[in-house]
C-alpha cells in the first residue's frame, strides 16, 4: 500500500507541476520556440518511485512510469488546443517531427471520447491553411485524418478506404445526414462504402465471386436474368473479383460506364484493390489510353487514392509507369509524395 501511495503522490505532484509550467508559458506570452522546446523535452516525462519489498524480497526496488505530453495537453484545457493553431505549428522544424507525432496522438485522443467534430474541425482548419503552414505539416494531418473513425456510413477506421458508387438518393442522404467539416474533401459522386450491404446473392453467385470465375458469373447472371446494377457491382468489388470486373469492362462497357464513369472505376480500383487490382488498371488503360494521367474534380490523381490503404506498392508502381505524376498537387496543394512522406512520421 505504501508503494502505491508513494507512486500516486509523486505522479500527481509531477503531473500538476508540468501542466502549470506549460500553461504559464502561454499566459506569459513566451516565445513559441520556447514552448516548442518545453513540449519536446517532455514528450515522455519519466517518474521514478520506490516500491516496497514483498515478503520474499529483502530490498526495495525502483519502478518507472511516464507522463506523455498528450496527457499534459489534454489536462490544460484551452492551452492544450494552442498546439493546433498556426502560431505554434508553423514554427515546427524538421527536428520537431517526434513532437508533431505526439500532437497527433493528442488529437486522436478525441475519438476515444467521441469528440469527432473537434478532431474534424481542427484538421479541416489546418488543411485549409495552404499559404500559412508548411506542406509537410498539412500532409501529416491529412494522413492522421485517415485514422479517425469517419461518420460516413458507420465505417471503421481501417476500412474507410472503400470508395465505391451508390445510388444518387443514397449519396444525397449521406451528404446531408453525415455532413461535417471535411465532407468537401470527398469527390462528388463518390462516398465511402456502406458497411450494411443489402444485395442478396445466390450461393452460386457468391461462389463465382469468391473464385473470381468469369464463366460461373456469366452463367449465373444468365440463368437468374439479373442485370448489372450498382448494388451488384458493389458486391463484386467487395469480393475483390478483379477478373470479373475486367471482363465486364471489356465486354459490357456501355452498361459499366452507365453506372460509373471510367475515371471513377479507376478510383474504385485504386481505393479498394490490392496488388491484384492491376488487372483492372491494365484493362482501363487499354480501353482508355492515358487514363492514369487524369485528375478528378478535386485535382487528385489516381495515385492519391492509393494512400488510403497500405500494401499498395505494386499498384502505385504501375500507375507511375503509366505516367501518373506522384508530385502533382490537388485542391489542398498536397501531393501523393508529400502524404507518403508524412505517413512515415506516424
Amino acid at each position: 500500500m505504501m508503494d502505491e501511495l508513494d507512486y500516486n503522490t509523486q505522479y500527481t505532484k509531477q503531473f500538476t507541476k508540468l501542466v502549470q509550467e506549460y500553461e504559464e508559458l502561454w499566459e506569459k506570452d513566451a516565445p513559441i520556440r520556447q514552448i516548442i522546446d518545453f513540449c519536446s523535452q517532455h514528450l515522455y516525462t519519466e517518474i521514478v518511485y520506490k516500491r516496497q519489498p514483498a515478503q520474499e524480497e529483502s530490498n526495495e526496488t525502483l519502478e518507472k512510469t511516464f507522463i506523455p505530453i498528450e496527457d499534459i495537453l489534454q489536462k490544460s484545457n484551452k492551452w492544450g488546443d494552442m498546439v493546433l493553431m498556426p502560431s505554434f505549428l508553423k514554427h515546427l522544424q524538421e527536428d520537431d517531427m517526434p513532437l508533431l507525432k505526439r500532437i497527433g496522438e493528442y488529437l486522436m485522443h478525441s475519438r476515444h471520447h467521441e469528440f469527432y467534430h473537434r478532431a474534424f474541425n481542427a484538421i479541416a482548419r489546418i488543411l485549409s491553411m495552404k499559404n500559412v503552414l508548411p506542406d509537410i505539416i498539412r500532409a501529416f494531418f491529412w494522413t492522421l485524418m485517415r485514422k479517425i473513425t469517419w461518420c460516413y456510413c458507420g465505417c471503421v477506421p481501417d476500412d474507410c478506404v472503400d470508395i465505391v458508387m451508390i445510388d444518387n438518393s443514397d449519396i444525397k442522404l449521406a451528404m446531408f445526414k453525415y455532413k461535417h467539416a471535411v465532407h468537401d474533401l470527398i469527390p462528388p459522386g463518390l462516398v465511402f462504402m456502406d458497411a450494411k450491404r443489402h444485395y442478396e446473392l445466390s450461393k452460386k453467385m457468391e461462389q463465382a465471386m469468391a473464385e473470381d470465375s468469369i464463366s460461373l458469373f456469366e452463367l449465373e447472371l444468365t440463368l437468374t436474368g439479373k442485370k448489372l446494377t450498382a448494388s451488384l457491382l458493389r458486391e463484386i468489388m467487395h469480393y475483390r473479383a478483379y477478373n470479373i470486373i475486367s471482363h465486364l469492362l471489356r465486354h459490357r462497357t456501355k452498361a459499366m460506364t452507365a453506372i460509373l464513369a471510367p475515371q471513377d472505376w479507376l478510383i474504385c480500383c485504386c481505393s479498394c484493390a490490392d496488388g491484384r487490382g492491376i488487372k483492372v488498371l491494365d484493362t482501363l488503360e487499354q480501353l482508355y489510353p492515358g487514363i492514369s494521367k487524369t485528375k478528378d474534380k478535386l485535382g487528385n490523381t489516381p495515385l492519391w487514392y492509393c494512400l488510403y490503404r497500405c500494401g499498395r506498392e505494386e499498384l502505385e508502381e504501375a500507375l507511375i509507369k503509366y505516367g501518373c505524376d506522384p508530385d502533382a498537387r490537388n485542391h489542398l496543394n498536397l501531393s501523393y509524395n508529400l502524404c507518403k512522406e508524412a505517413y512515415e512520421i506516424l
